[in-house]
């Protein structure tokens, strides 16, 4: 009996010794990948997945204040189904700001970030969630570049989108223009005599 004791003993304990090296490996290589990726700092990441979800959120962030922060991480449920998103917003080469929604499960014991969407603008604005129509779904609010810009990082024309997240997608809804065309043909006229 103290034989076949011992034997069990050692096999559970085999078991759950090779069971804990593998889940932690495979935890932390989705930690890795997200981490490399978004060059963000192990401690800010653990501490940002055991923050609760805000209803809104309206703070801006602007890349170019922040040149040492290459990146910002917001954990909140965006498009209201009760499951709460991690946005990464970081710089995407010298000109654009990119975010990416990821969504983060556990099933046995194992977590998962997949990513769901992403969208880049042309300008380092960042982005500003908040429900602006009172839906109870956010918007995702940003600067771009004007798509009737002929020069769009010279003339430094620009429009303010909205998106929306519906269906696990990003949707620009709307582009408001914050220059005229009346200002695009004089700076082009001014631009040209140059």
């Amino acid at each position: 009996m103290t034989t076949f004791l011992t034997w069990s003993g050692w096999i559970i304990g085999v078991v759950s010794f090779i069971y804990a090296v593998y889940t932690n490996i495979a935890n932390g290589k989705m930690q890795k990948e997200l981490l490399n990726k978004q060059q963000a700092q192990p401690f800010e990441l653990i501490g940002m997945l055991g923050v609760s979800a805000q209803d809104k959120v309206i703070t801006p962030y602007d890349f170019q204040e922040k040149v040492s922060s290459p990146y910002h991480i917001t954990k909140l449920d965006i498009d209201h189904d009760g499951k709460e998103e991690l946005l990464i917003q970081s710089t995407d080469g010298s000109y654009s700001c990119k975010l990416e929604i990821y969504q983060f499960s556990r099933n046995n014991n194992m977590s998962s970030l997949v990513l769901l969407d992403s969208v880049t603008v042309n300008t380092m604005s960042g982005y500003i969630f908040n429900d602006i129509d009172n839906d109870s779904f956010l918007e995702i609010i940003t600067i771009d570049n004007s798509k009737k810009a002929n020069k769009p990082y010279v003339m430094g024309f620009r429009d303010e989108v909205i998106f929306k997240f519906k269906n696990k997608k990003i949707i620009e809804i709307s582009r408001i223009e914050l220059y005229s065309q009346e200002d695009h043909v004089n700076f082009l006229k001014k631009f040209n005599d140059l």
